[in-house]
Parts: C-alpha cells; structure tokens; sequence
C-alpha cells in the first residue's frame, strides 16, 4: 500500500548478509483494488458522520451509553444506502480512534461514567427505589445509564462506594463504564472531515507511487533513491540494468505458479485426495489391507513448499520420494509453512479435512465434503472465476 511498506517488506531478504532479489508480479486490475484497502483503514467519513448525527440529537444533556451500542448504531446508520456488499462495519476500538480525533478536533468532548454495575442479590433492597436494578440468581446489575443524568448517576454510585468501603455492602463489581458524549461546536466538525477527505487521498497516492516504481521502464533504484531524496549511486543489480537476472527469468516465470499462492486451499484439498487415492491404488495392487493413515502438517507443508528435507523435534526428516511428484511439489513455494498449517485447521473446522492423533501428533486426511469442495472450486477456477 506504500513504497515504505514494500522497502521492510523487501528488504527482510538478505539480512543474513547473503545476495537476496525482490520479484514484485501485479497486473493492470490489481491496483483499483489495493486503493480500494488502502482507503478502507479503520473509518470513513459516512462513520464520522453517523457519530454526528447520533450525538446531536442529544445535545443538550449529551448522549450516555455504551461502546459496543453504539458501535452497532453508527455501522447501521454508516451503511445505509452502500448496498450488502459495500458495508464497511468499524469495531470498538475503531470508534475510539474517532472519538479522539473528533476531541482533538474540538468537535466533541468524551468521558465515562458509571455504567453497569454488580451487587449480591441480597443487597436488591438497598437500590431498589432507584429503578435500574434486576436480580440475576444470586446477583443483583444495576444499570446507571437508565439515571437520568451522569451527575445523579455519579452521585448514587458514589454513596454506595463509600457503603462498600465501610463493609456495609460485601461486594460492589463495576464491570463496564458508560460512555458520556458532549457535542461542542459542530463548525469544527466541517475541519474533522476535510481531515479525513484528506488522509484518504494521501493514502490513494501513496498507492500511485507503488504502480509507478511497478510500471517503471527505468532504473528502479534510481527510482527508489529520488522518492527518499537520496543521492543516486551506481545500480548493477536491478531488473533494468542487469541483463541476466540472478533470480528467475520472468518470462519464464509460470502463471500458476502465482495464481497457486492465491488459492492454497484447493491446492492442500488437491493433494490430499492425490495423495490418499494414490496411495489406495498402491496398495490395491499390492494386496495390502491396511488403508493410507495420512501425513502430518510438516510433511504436507515441505512437500508443498517444495523441501525435500526439513528439521523436526526428532531431527532431519526426509519428505518420502513418491510426495515428490512434480503434479504437487513446490505448488506453494509463496506460501509459508505457517500460513499451510493454519489453513490445515481451517479445512478440518470446516469438515472438509479429518484431523486424527496419530502417535505425539496428527494426520490429515481429506472428507468426503472436501472431495465436493474440491471440485466445485476446480470447477470454479476453470471457468476463471
């Protein structure tokens, strides 16, 4: 999303002080997209928006609640009109990035306040008259926002505090706080949202440099350099200059062999039905009776990555020669061993993967269900969906 997010991310290669190369692959309908996340950082204008509305029709005694209500009351004003594909819902700590902008905006001032509040059951009768309590088994939850201003609210809380404090009442649990919005002057909001107009589009410029550095015919050190204000030095070692890059032939460089990196998971299902069918032929013809009980995550995962070899609590194990089969082998050389593993799990949450202990540890194995998934998403590549 930026050319600064691109150099860390680029430049993790060769910190162990050997020569490393960066391939950055993007095609023309993949930069609408990345400006598309860029601006969809935490809120949008519609959310500032929805937060001015809500507290304005509570202006004058201002507007108690709770972060989580309210959370849900600006997602559902936010998205009207965007359509169920559009919807962009912020999350509590989204709403309190807003609330401090909107207050070092002077737009509004925030606080909290007494919210809810336990007691033991046997302590009703204490608050009875207030109107907020109920009893919930063996405990009694007052709701302080149901007071009819913070001040009371702070004020009976505080009474019951120092009742607390001097043993009269075993127990006294504040468990959530309430939020307590003052709008001030809306002018102010006018400057809050330029602000946001104007982070938003820095963000989609950001993404411009990374397309030009992408699309560019030139040096892209050059590049580089001029974008930090550095003093360009002699490059030997970029796409442009070098004629016979170290890393791959980018012309030579399979299409498939991205487009897998996009689509692990019906690449792990594949392998898994390869793997158990193939094996089941074997030993078919070999007149075994004992059926194929599967690999674990670390086999799986080198295989797919491609090593032949990788270290395990046991020592240095070898990938077995037939996993070597070049249909699957190294098919996500982009994909971490991590990311592998985790999708493994995903898989077997939703069914379509069995997990079974197996001695210290587990092995997978492929579901009916993750046969159907499997061809319904064969199904779907191949009409380029």
């Amino acid at each position: 999303e930026s050319l600064e997010a691109y150099l860390q991310g680029s430049g993790r290669a060769g910190r162990d002080g050997k020569d490393a190369y960066a391939l950055l692959c993007h095609a023309p309908k993949d930069w609408k997209l990345i400006e598309w996340i860029a601006t969809r950082w935490s809120y949008d204008e519609n959310h500032v928006n929805a937060l001015l509305e809500i507290i304005g029709e509570a202006r004058y005694q201002g507007w108690t609640g709770y972060v989580g209500e309210l959370t849900k009351e600006i997602n559902l004003l936010a998205n009207e009109g965007r359509g169920e594909d559009k919807d962009w819902n912020i999350d509590e700590n989204d709403l309190r990035l807003i609330l401090s902008r909107a207050a070092s905006f002077e737009v509004l001032t925030y606080d909290f306040a007494p919210g809810r509040v336990a007691m033991l059951a046997e302590d009703y009768q204490r608050v009875a008259h207030l109107g907020i309590a109920s009893r919930e088994g063996e405990r009694c939850l007052l709701d302080f926002t149901k007071l009819p201003n913070t001040k009371e609210a702070q004020r009976e809380y505080d009474l019951l505090y120092g009742e607390w404090r001097e043993g009269r009442l075993r127990v006294l649990r504040s468990y959530e706080p309430a939020l307590h919005i003052r709008p001030n002057n809306r002018r102010n909001s006018i400057r809050l949202r330029n602000q946001t107009r104007e982070w938003q589009k820095r963000a989609i410029d950001r993404v411009g440099l990374v397309k030009g550095y992408a699309t560019h015919a030139g040096c892209l050190r050059e590049y580089l350099l001029r974008y930090q204000g550095a003093e360009m030095i002699a490059c030997s070692g970029c796409g442009y200059h070098d004629g016979d890059p170290p890393w791959w032939d980018v012309d030579k460089l399979e299409v498939d062999v991205i487009r897998d990196a996009y689509r692990p998971k019906e690449v792990i299902l594949g392998f898994l039905q390869w793997m158990q069918d193939t094996s089941e032929v074997w030993r078919e013809k070999r007149g075994e009776e004992k059926t194929f009980t599967g690999y674990g995550s670390a086999k799986i995962a080198n295989a797919l990555i491609g090593n032949q070899t990788f270290w395990s609590n046991s020592g240095w194990q070898s990938i077995p020669k037939w996993l070597t089969n070049p249909r699957y082998f190294g098919k996500l050389a982009f994909v971490t061993w991590k990311e592998i593993k985790k999708q493994l799990e995903e898989l077997a949450e939703a069914g379509l993967v069995e997990e079974k202990g197996f001695h210290s540890g587990h092995v997978y194995l492929i579901t009916e269900a993750g046969r159907k998934e499997l061809a319904r998403l064969m199904k779907k590549s191949m009409r380029g969906d």
